[in-house]
């Protein structure tokens, strides 16, 4: 029996908010008790894989994709004059789930898995070149990818999982696995701008998550299994301030960028033949990683009480590989892989 099964599910699309009006009355003054431009985006892609099989010779393949890829933008600019808050923000929320399975038992069984789980968000909140915003409560301006909204069930991961089961008298088996999240988050104040508040808070927030898991395993007079599992990371977040612009507060001006990003690689290779060979290999990588916040040249930043300017950046890795080989003739391979690269 041949089996062979592809399944590929996509999100994306673009989400975009814009003011770049006026919002004043005939003198000049607030227009409105408070402002809101938001850009909400929830992009979800599933995608998975079952194959079995038993005759003499049993093959069974499957490669699944599953991808998910929003932009969301929130820009505003002109004039904005409010009694109120002024609320800015682009919100993206993501998740990738690719499931790859395999049993079977035929005389000569050969299986090939694959699995890969891809997020690739972009996400900006802009104020435009020489815009002027003035509220008279909290003026805020967000840029943030991961924050779970209010009644998601997903858990906001890119997460690829396979595992094949075969027991043929000889038997031929690999299990792979590849999650990627890759967003890119940006928060901009235009040059020549001024926002003014009682407070003015000013933020780019990122949290990237990525799992994979694979497993190969069977019992064949002559067993051969591979397992591999990979993750990768690259996550930025970013505030840019441009040059002479301005920045006023009654009491407080934060102005903050926090990249976060959590991994986990699980590969295990067991078998049990006569003549046995099993091997695991886990890489995980969190490359390119940042967290910046850039203040451009002349601009100027004024608060009549707390100052704060920080970047944040946290980083949870872990990579795990396990093989176990009983035959006669038995030979295991296990390898575990963690590479970090971050800047703040």
């Amino acid at each position: 029996s041949v089996q062979v099964s592809n399944p590929t599910a996509e999100a994306g699309g673009q989400t975009k908010a814009q003011l770049l009006g006026n919002v004043t009355d005939e003198s000049g003054d607030a227009g409105a008790q408070s402002v809101v431009v938001t850009a909400q985006g929830s992009d979800i892609a599933s995608a998975g894989a079952e194959t079995s099989g038993g005759g003499l010779v049993s093959v069974g393949s499957s490669d699944v994709l599953a991808r998910s890829r929003p932009a969301v933008e929130a820009d505003a600019g002109g004039t904005i004059r409010t009694s109120g808050d002024v609320q800015i923000k682009a919100a993206s929320f993501a998740d990738a789930d690719a499931e790859s399975s395999s049993t079977s038992g035929g005389a000569v069984d050969v299986g090939s898995l694959w699995a890969s789980a891809q997020i690739d968000p972009q996400v900006s909140a802009n104020v435009t070149a020489n815009a002027d915003i003035q509220a008279g409560g909290l003026l805020s301006l967000k840029a943030v990818y991961g924050e779970k909204p209010a009644g998601a069930t997903r858990d906001g991961k890119a997460e690829a999982s396979a595992s094949g089961t075969s027991g043929g008298v000889v038997r031929v088996s690999g299990a792979n696995t590849d999650a990627r999240s890759t967003p890119d988050v940006e928060t901009t104040v235009g040059a020549g701008a001024s926002l003014a508040g009682f407070d003015v808070l000013v933020e780019a927030t990122s949290t990237a998550k990525s799992q994979a898991a694979s497993a190969s395993s069977g019992g064949g007079l002559v067993s051969v299994g591979e397992a591999r599992s990979k993750v990768n990371v690259e996550n930025r977040s970013a505030v840019i301030l441009g040059g002479s612009a301005v920045i006023d507060a009654v009491d407080d001006v934060r102005i903050i960028s926090t990249a976060t990003e959590w991994t986990d690689v699980l590969a295990e290779s067991d078998g049990g033949g006569l003549v046995d060979f099993a091997d695991a290999f886990a890489q995980a990588t969190v490359v390119d990683a940042s967290s910046s916040v850039s203040v451009g040249n002349a601009a100027r930043i004024g608060a009549g009480d707390e100052l704060l300017i920080e970047s944040r950046h946290s980083v949870d890795a872990e990579a795990d590989a396990g093989a176990d080989s009983s035959g006669l003739g038995a030979d295991a391979t296990a390898d575990a892989t963690l590479s970090i690269a971050l800047s703040t």
